[in-house]
Protein backbone atom coordinates (compact mmCIF):
# COMPACT_ATOMS: atom_id res chain seq x y z
CA UNK A 1 0.00 0.00 0.00
CA UNK A 2 1.15 3.28 -1.35
CA UNK A 3 0.50 6.22 1.57
CA UNK A 4 1.37 8.63 0.00
CA UNK A 5 -0.90 7.79 -2.51
CA UNK A 6 -3.69 6.88 -0.45
CA UNK A 7 -3.49 10.54 1.34
CA UNK A 8 -3.74 12.39 -1.81
CA UNK A 9 -6.21 10.71 -3.39
CA UNK A 10 -8.35 11.31 0.12
CA UNK A 11 -6.97 15.29 -0.25
CA UNK A 12 -8.22 15.13 -3.83
CA UNK A 13 -11.37 14.15 -3.31
CA UNK A 14 -11.97 16.14 -0.29
CA UNK A 15 -11.19 18.82 -2.15
CA UNK A 16 -13.78 17.62 -5.21
CA UNK A 17 -15.90 18.13 -2.07
CA UNK A 18 -15.29 21.08 -1.00
CA UNK A 19 -14.78 19.49 2.70
CA UNK A 20 -12.32 21.25 5.17
CA UNK A 21 -9.98 18.76 6.98
CA UNK A 22 -11.99 19.05 10.27
CA UNK A 23 -15.00 18.59 8.11
CA UNK A 24 -14.12 15.22 6.97
CA UNK A 25 -12.93 14.30 10.36
CA UNK A 26 -16.25 15.05 11.79
CA UNK A 27 -18.18 12.80 8.94
CA UNK A 28 -15.73 9.77 9.46
CA UNK A 29 -15.57 10.07 13.34
CA UNK A 30 -11.29 11.50 13.80
CA UNK A 31 -9.67 14.63 14.50
CA UNK A 32 -8.56 16.81 12.00
CA UNK A 33 -4.96 15.93 13.05
CA UNK A 34 -5.36 12.53 11.91
CA UNK A 35 -6.93 13.70 8.40
CA UNK A 36 -3.59 15.77 7.79
CA UNK A 37 -1.38 13.25 9.00
CA UNK A 38 -2.61 10.32 6.47
CA UNK A 39 -3.25 13.74 4.01
CA UNK A 40 0.38 13.63 3.89
CA UNK A 41 1.24 10.17 3.77
CA UNK A 42 0.72 8.37 7.35
CA UNK A 43 -0.98 5.03 7.57
CA UNK A 44 -4.05 4.69 8.67
CA UNK A 45 -6.56 1.82 10.20
CA UNK A 46 -9.76 3.97 9.09
CA UNK A 47 -9.51 3.32 5.14
CA UNK A 48 -13.49 1.92 5.43
CA UNK A 49 -14.52 5.11 7.54
CA UNK A 50 -13.09 7.61 5.08
CA UNK A 51 -14.18 6.15 2.05
CA UNK A 52 -17.78 5.98 3.42
CA UNK A 53 -17.39 9.79 4.40
CA UNK A 54 -15.82 10.24 1.00
CA UNK A 55 -18.57 8.53 -0.82
CA UNK A 56 -15.71 6.69 -2.74
CA UNK A 57 -15.05 2.99 -2.76
CA UNK A 58 -12.07 2.01 -0.57
CA UNK A 59 -10.73 -0.03 -3.91
CA UNK A 60 -10.13 3.27 -5.14
CA UNK A 61 -8.71 5.13 -2.29
CA UNK A 62 -5.92 2.32 -1.77
CA UNK A 63 -5.48 1.20 -5.51
CA UNK A 64 -6.91 4.19 -7.33
CA UNK A 65 -8.82 1.36 -9.11
CA UNK A 66 -12.67 1.72 -9.30
CA UNK A 67 -14.63 -1.06 -8.07
CA UNK A 68 -17.10 -2.98 -10.82
CA UNK A 69 -20.41 -1.86 -11.50
CA UNK A 70 -19.88 1.27 -9.16
CA UNK A 71 -20.57 5.17 -9.94
CA UNK A 72 -17.54 6.97 -9.94
CA UNK A 73 -18.63 9.12 -7.23
CA UNK A 74 -19.64 6.15 -4.90
CA UNK A 75 -22.86 4.32 -4.33
CA UNK A 76 -26.09 6.57 -4.75
CA UNK A 77 -29.22 5.25 -4.17
CA UNK A 78 -31.43 7.85 -5.14
CA UNK A 79 -33.39 7.76 -8.36
CA UNK A 80 -35.13 11.47 -8.62
CA UNK A 81 -32.03 13.58 -7.00
CA UNK A 82 -29.01 13.65 -8.17
CA UNK A 83 -25.45 13.31 -6.84
CA UNK A 84 -24.08 15.86 -9.00
CA UNK A 85 -26.46 18.08 -7.43
CA UNK A 86 -25.88 16.91 -3.64
CA UNK A 87 -22.01 17.08 -4.26
CA UNK A 88 -22.38 20.95 -5.31
CA UNK A 89 -23.55 21.77 -2.01
CA UNK A 90 -22.03 23.28 0.26
CA UNK A 91 -20.46 21.05 2.80
CA UNK A 92 -22.82 22.92 5.86
CA UNK A 93 -25.81 22.07 3.63
CA UNK A 94 -25.19 18.24 2.49
CA UNK A 95 -24.66 18.17 6.52
CA UNK A 96 -27.81 19.24 7.06
CA UNK A 97 -29.51 17.11 4.32
CA UNK A 98 -27.63 13.85 5.58
CA UNK A 99 -29.06 15.05 9.25
CA UNK A 100 -32.62 15.23 8.11
CA UNK A 101 -32.55 12.04 6.04
CA UNK A 102 -31.41 10.24 8.82
CA UNK A 103 -34.26 11.65 10.95
CA UNK A 104 -36.51 10.75 8.28
CA UNK A 105 -35.25 7.24 8.15
CA UNK A 106 -35.31 6.79 11.87
CA UNK A 107 -39.08 7.46 11.83
CA UNK A 108 -40.21 5.36 8.90
CA UNK A 109 -38.38 2.65 10.82
CA UNK A 110 -40.15 3.96 13.93
CA UNK A 111 -43.40 3.80 12.23
CA UNK A 112 -43.08 0.43 10.94
CA UNK A 113 -42.21 -1.29 14.16
CA UNK A 114 -45.56 0.44 15.76
CA UNK A 115 -47.78 -0.80 12.71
Amino acid sequence: MNQTAIGARIKQRRKELKLTQEQLADLANLTQAAIAKIERGGATRHITDIAKALGVDTNWLVYGEEAENTPTSGYWPFKIARLHDFESLSAAKRHELDVRLADFIAGAIETKRTA
